[in-house]
């Protein structure tokens, strides 16, 4: 088989296998998506904010972030992060929600399906069928998202 044809072929085989999954359905797990949160349910006001978003190789969290802000903006209004050693960078403002550690132990947790993560947004990189939450905490240990 030609090289040109062989690589023509590949490229409709991914491009029918990456719409084919395209829409999550309710009930069943999203093979190329994952699903990305933000809760506040600590102070007013109280907001809670979900999205699906389709996962793409060697993407960190940090930019789903933003793509959530731009599909989204009523829902995922902004968010700031912050870059320190050896965390990278780490969430510290999730709509307009700022965190204040040093005062009251408040700070934004982020978790997946299997507890909180002790990585920041720079480089986590969301799987398939993963649930990301930020959550607004006060007290226990500030690990940096």
């Amino acid at each position: 088989m030609d090289t040109k044809l062989l690589v023509i072929v590949l490229c409709l085989m991914v491009t029918v296998s990456w719409t084919q999954d395209d829409q999550c359905k309710e009930g069943k797990r999203c093979r190329k998506f994952f699903q990305y949160t933000i809760n506040n349910q600590l102070q007013k006001p109280y907001f809670r904010s979900s999205i699906n978003l389709r996962v793409y190789p060697f993407v960190r969290m940090i930019r789903y972030m933003e793509e959530a802000v731009l599909i989204n903006p009523e829902g995922f209004i902004n968010f700031r992060a912050n870059f320190t050693s050896p965390y990278g960078y780490y969430v510290d403002t999730i709509h307009l929600l700022t965190e204040a550690y040093k005062v009251n132990k408040t700070y934004w947790q982020i978790s997946n399906s299997s507890g909180p993560l002790d990585v920041g947004v720079s480089s986590y990189k969301p799987v398939p069928g993963d649930k990301i939450l930020f959550n607004f905490t006060q007290g226990g240990h500030c690990g940096r998202n």
